[in-house]
């Protein structure tokens, strides 16, 4: 399975979600209002229904009460709200999730080398897959775990435990953190976050029952009060007994979308590492030492986050796998090739692709030297890798999407190191990650309107913002296009720390640098679009054809030739409309604002239907024989706006 079909079974699993919601939504509802009816016209008629003559008179009784229609209408509207209210809870990222897990911050500039080593190790797998850097974090416990979390890749978050840092080796961690990305590469954190805003409507039930019935306890020392406690006391514990019904179903949904991901990320992380012995060898650790428990009073709403089960003992009977949001960790031991004793030496894994047969990863790519290439790149920034673009081929990039291998991690380990020290820095806070992107746009215009531009700034932007600006100058004018790329994903966290006012003046400053030379370049747009995507409020549909999105691919494609010869451009869109299937015209409007719109609606293009895409733009780069690294950059930066990310190096 490649990455756009792992997407499209994701959009179609979200709907079954759906059903499964409605499904627990409809027995929460009728069952709430049953109790809520039948308690209120106990009370109020003292035995209305226990007069019915008969069973079956009970039902007809109740069914016919008109209360039971309000009951009915206020438990929906309690949970819709519930949903809602959770939703808005969470945000559009993860941060909200690793804080209710006790989360702390990790900054760039820990001094604590364990925390460094994390961050090393997610920095350098960001990069690799191609994805933004995901904010950090570390979880108190002994315990060994970790989870990934957010609503799309801009706003992401990575947690582990302090146990996970102090008893895991690097190699471990690293097949670990490999694991989360794969969660992250194929959207599995979306559905994550869905999850938990869907049930918490349902599981409020229960939870307000409990108070209800806590409540009436304090009352009982009163003998003019025993009597409504009674009844208090007695919807309580019915309210409660329903929430048992939607934990129940809570769980179930839980289960039935998070078991067979857990396999396909473990293939994913081997394939990422090549070492299959590292995330073997963190799992044995895991079964071999303590609860992976969590110290949080949370720790339950999120299990399906995690990369551990919470509960490891003990042998599973039937209903404890059904409810099992992980599979049994023997067995996941077993996938990899491992027993769960320790034997890092010979231990009878195989090959890579071997083993992510095996597990399950049908979709893994073999990793050959036509495919790869010499990856090691240790030229300096300014310098191009020596990699021939005429042999890109569309095919290698569309099965490297999603699907980071060693190869990857080792270019852009070697691409981060090559990176300047002050550029790297800047990346760390909001005043100086704001000066570098102003940089980089700078640096994509004509140089007769760089005064310009700095006279805006010096104007509209924080004076700190200015000063470091200047600083960093010297560094970003020795940048090659490459570079743009890695250094807009080593951002966005310290982008997203902007508080609201910061961000409105950032997009503005943003936009005034782009407009100073009244032409806008598709360079220009994809870095502001990048730098401000950790801002966005994620859009969740994907239900779009190429057909639907004719006006806005008229758009893309006038800027995406913009870049070739005159003389190349009629044969060359001849080549993407192949692919597309469509006539592409003129557009009747191109401005930042039409781009911008235009990809807003291409972002919600089907996932199936994103590489007929994917395949035009890159028709358009290499079919007139000369690509560049500005036209490659601008390939990944474009695709990773499209909920794409290429990996770095990709397709040589």
């Amino acid at each position: 399975m490649n990455f756009f079909e792992h997407q499209d079974k994701a959009r179609k699993q979200s709907t079954r979600l759906l059903f499964l919601f409605l499904l627990a939504v409809s027995a929460v509802v009728f069952f709430t209002a049953i109790v809520i009816t039948g308690t209120l016209t106990y009370f109020q008629t003292q035995g209305f229904l226990s007069n019915a003559s008969s069973h079956m008179g009970y039902w007809t009784a109740l069914l016919h009460n008109p209360i039971l229609l309000w009951s009915l209408l206020g438990t929906l509207i309690f949970i819709v709200l519930g949903s809602t209210f959770k939703a808005l809870q969470l945000g559009g990222n993860g941060i909200q999730v690793a804080l209710a897990m006790n989360g702390k911050h990790v900054h760039p500039d820990t001094h604590n080398p364990d925390h460094q080593k994390l961050l090393n190790i997610i920095t350098e797998m960001a990069l690799a897959s191609g994805n933004p850097v995901p904010k950090v974090f570390v979880m108190p416990g002994a315990a060994i775990n970790a989870f990934a979390a957010g609503f799309n890749r801009h706003q992401t978050v990575v947690a582990v435990t302090e146990g996970a840092l102090t008893q895991l080796n690097r190699d471990e961690l690293q097949g670990v953190i490999a694991h989360e990305f794969s969660h992250i590469n194929f959207g599995d954190v979306k559905i994550n976050m869905r999850i938990v805003a869907l049930l918490h409507g349902i599981l409020l039930i229960g939870i307000i029952g409990r108070y209800i019935a806590w409540g009436s306890y304090g009352n009982y020392s009163y003998r003019s009060n025993s009597r409504r406690s009674g009844k208090q006391a007695g919807l309580g514990f019915a309210l409660m007994a329903i929430g048992f019904t939607g934990t129940f179903f809570g769980n179930l949904i839980k289960a039935a979308v998070s078991r067979q991901r857990e396999y396909l990320a473990d293939a994913a992380a081997v394939q990422f590492t090549r070492n299959p012995d590292g995330i073997a060898n963190a799992l044995k650790k895991i079964a071999q030492g303590p609860s992976s428990t969590l110290e949080s009073s949370h720790a339950e709403e999120f299990s399906h986050f995690y990369f551990s089960s919470l509960r490891l003992t003990g042998v599973q009977n039937f209903f404890s796998g059904l409810f099992a949001t992980h599979p049994e960790i023997d067995k996941r031991i077993e996938r990899l090739g491992h027993t769960l004793t320790f034997n890092t030496h010979n231990s009878p894994h195989g090959s890579t692709r071997a083993n992510s047969q095996a597990m399950g990863l049908t979709g893994a790519i073999e990793i050959t030297p036509a495919s790869t290439g010499d990856i090691i790149d240790q030229n300096t920034p300014n310098q191009p890798p020596p990699a021939q673009y005429s042999t890109l081929k569309a095919s290698n990039i569309i099965n490297s999407i999603g699907n980071p291998t060693h190869s990857n991690l080792a270019a852009a380990q070697a691409h981060l190191a090559s990176l300047p020290a002050i550029l790297i820095d800047a990346c760390s806070n909001p005043f100086s990650a704001r000066a570098l992107v102003y940089g980089l746009l700078i640096e994509a215009t004509n140089k007769n309107y760089h005064s310009a531009q700095l006279d805006h700034l010096n104007i509209n932007t924080h004076p700190e913002t200015f000063r470091t600006l200047h600083q960093l100058q010297p560094a970003i004018k020795q940048l090659s296009p490459q570079n743009f790329h890695p250094l807009l994903l080593l951002a966005e966290p310290a982008l997203q720390d902007q508080s609201t006012q910061q961000a409105a003046v950032f997009q503005h400053c943003a936009k005034a640098l782009i407009q100073t030379d009244n032409q806008l370049s598709l360079l220009e747009w994809a870095i502001y679009r990048l730098a401000v995507a950790p801002l966005k409020t994620p859009k969740n549909k994907s239900n779009k054809s190429l057909k639907d999105c004719q006006s806005a691919l008229n758009v893309l494609f006038y800027y995406t030739l913009s870049l070739t010869e005159p003389a190349q451009r009629a044969p060359l869109l001849t080549q993407a409309e192949k692919h597309l299937r469509l006539k592409i015209t003129k557009p009747q409007k191109v401005s930042l604002n039409a781009l911008d719109s235009a990809m807003n609606s291409i972002t919600q293009l089907k996932p199936l239907s994103k590489p007929a895409l994917i395949k035009a733009l890159i028709a358009c780069i290499i079919g007139d024989g000369k690509v560049t690294e500005e036209e490659t950059t601008l390939l990944r930066m474009v695709a990773l706006i499209l909920d794409c990310p290429i990996p770095e190096r990709f397709g040589f």
